[in-house]
């Protein structure tokens, strides 16, 4: 899904498993994702008014479970423009500031959201009837 300006917020109340990686990528506020247990990696860039450290802290019980073969996403990273609201939950101390060298160019922003996720069909399928 791409250039919708509109959406704010992402909300999948009932996923529980990813068997590989999500990357939400716009301009919102808000995402939940509150029965979410299991993910290869979550990676979240913001230009909207999102809490990174807030999102960090409500994922914290997430379990991943990296591709070892690959080099994309480990833990759940979160970015946005503002250097002191960004998390990683490698990081040794995750609420801590801390920008992350593989982010964009700030001076670059998006345009709409981006969900991109790596998983099964029936995913996409729930993505649609969230957003619809």
């Amino acid at each position: 899904m791409t250039a919708n300006p509109e959406l704010k917020k992402v909300t999948f109340p009932a996923l529980e498993n990813v068997s590989a990686g999500i990357l939400i990528d716009g301009d919102f506020d808000e995402i939940h994702l509150p029965a979410l247990k299991h993910v290869a990696y979550l990676i979240v860039k913001s230009t909207g008014d999102l809490d990174c450290r807030a999102l960090g802290k409500n994922l914290s019980s997430l379990v991943f479970h990296p591709n070892p073969s690959t080099d994309e996403g480990k833990g759940f990273t979160c970015w946005t423009f503002d250097e002191n609201n960004r998390y990683n939950s490698s990081d040794p101390n995750p609420t801590s500031p801390n920008p992350n060298p593989t982010t964009p160019n700030p001076e670059k922003k998006s345009e709409g959201v981006l969900v991109r996720a790596g998983l099964l069909g029936s995913l996409f399928s729930l993505m649609v009837m969230a957003i619809f």
